[in-house]
């Protein structure tokens, strides 16, 4: 399934829309379609949510009184407006920088979006994402979601996404990219079960532990240890310095 041109549209209005809607000057250098529809576990109940990555206007960075957003831009909890969350580029970096699994599951992400060729410039480094520092962090998450969950079990979708984190993180201690959008087979034939309930707690259980002892016990030494910091920290200042040389398009 390739992006259609509507679809692009669509999230580049969302995120020219909600840099508005914060009063923040930047140029959208990503924008997608988040949540269970960029994953294909959408059912009719699925909402459309978005994420994007932003270039705050380093003229206006570099003025007398004004400072580089710290947080992300989303949407205020329980309210009306579509879901939204823009990360600067900076603080987008940053995240990937510390192996964080849903912002290196983005860079992989190549449907139900809007991308710019700047993005791809990031995407052409998307390798030295996948590392042992990212590994170790998407350990660390499912590990933390699944002692929530033994302590007030976690439903639907809630869940799911342990087991779809430990399913991508399968696949990078074997050589090979998340996937992101899981097409028809075993893998997304599991997660569906689960966000339909209809595996026990116990075949639940054993399916984590199963996937976390095979994860642990692959060899991760084809992996570099981290990311490159340096090519993504090349990359925000590149941005910058195009943007104000009025060659960011």
């Amino acid at each position: 399934m390739e992006t259609s041109l509507d679809e692009a549209l669509n999230c580049l209005t969302q995120g020219n829309l909600f840099l508005e809607q914060n009063k923040v000057n930047g140029t959208i250098l990503f924008c997608m379609v988040t949540g269970s529809r960029a994953y294909n576990l959408d059912n009719h109940t699925s909402d459309t949510d978005y994420l994007g990555v932003y270039l705050f206007d380093s003229t206006e960075f570099l003025s007398f009184d004004n400072q580089l957003p710290r947080d992300s831009l989303s949407t205020l909890p329980d309210s009306d407006e579509v879901d939204t969350t823009l990360f600067e580029a900076k603080q987008f970096a940053q995240l990937l920088d510390k192996g964080n699994p849903f912002a290196v599951e983005v860079v992989f992400s190549r449907k139900l979006s809007y991308m710019t060729k700047y993005w791809d410039e990031l995407y052409a480094i998307r390798r030295t994402l996948l590392n042992k520092k990212t590994v170790t962090q998407f350990l660390a998450y499912c590990e933390n979601q699944w002692s929530k969950h033994e302590k007030k079990p976690l439903v639907g979708k809630r869940i799911y996404h342990v087991v779809r984190l430990l399913f991508e993180c399968r696949h990078i201690v074997n050589g090979r990219e998340p996937r992101v959008w899981f097409t028809e087979g075993e893998e997304r034939d599991t997660m569906i079960k689960i966000r339909e309930e209809s595996l026990t707690g116990a075949e639940l259980k054993n399916l984590v532990d199963s996937l976390n002892k095979e994860i642990r016990e692959t060899s991760w030494d084809a992996l570099p240890d981290q990311a490159d910091t340096k090519l993504l920290s090349d990359w925000v200042v590149s941005l910058r310095l195009r943007q104000m040389r009025g060659e960011l398009l």
